[in-house]
């Protein structure tokens, strides 16, 4: 039996569609749409840290990054957080530490930026453990239920062990930079 590609739900169609809805904050993302573009975009982003490090103008490359994904990416967790039942409220917090890291980072305000980036992984690792469970499997007020199959739902926890292989890398670095 051959296994074929849906390419309506590739990883990618996941990541151009939410790129795609960067100003919809309405309906509801599965959790594998929504790790599927976090995965992606984590890997656009180590390539463009690669990029401005050759370059030699990380800050530029990397300000052009967050500007052009922190939109779509807010859109998609505020979706996600919507599949949950919650309110997409929960999403713009995360979205003033990250506003408020690179405003230090750009104008090098140094004090700050350490409590800045203590504060963002401890509401970024909150919010990547709301963000991974199930999708509420009913109807909610955010709209109907996103189906998954058992495939999408295993590539979904791949794509979060992923994630949270990174999100232990960067709490290691923190602990050795303040350390």
């Amino acid at each position: 039996m051959v296994n074929y590609i849906n390419f309506r739900n590739s990883i990618f169609n996941c990541w151009n569609n939410a790129i795609h809805r960067f100003v919809d904050l309405s309906g509801r993302t599965s959790r594998y749409e929504f790790w599927a573009f976090n995965s992606v975009s984590l890997v656009i982003f180590l390539l463009s840290v690669l990029l401005g490090w050759i370059l030699d103008e990380p800050k530029l490359v990397l300000n052009i990054f967050a500007l052009y994904f922190l939109l779509p990416a807010t859109s998609a967790s505020v979706r996600r957080l919507h599949d949950l039942g919650m309110s997409g409220w929960w999403a713009f917090p995360a979205v003033g530490l990250t506003l408020a890291m690179l405003i230090c980072w750009n104008f090098e305000i140094s004090y700050y930026n350490t409590f800045l980036i203590f504060f963002a992984l401890v509401y970024g690792s909150f919010l990547y453990w709301v963000l991974s469970s199930s999708g509420n499997p009913r109807f909610n007020k955010y709209g109907f239920e996103v189906k998954e199959s058992a495939v999408y739902n295993l590539d979904s926890r791949a794509f979060i062990c992923f994630m949270s292989a990174f999100l232990l890398g960067l709490w290691v670095i923190f602990l050795f930079y303040i350390w």
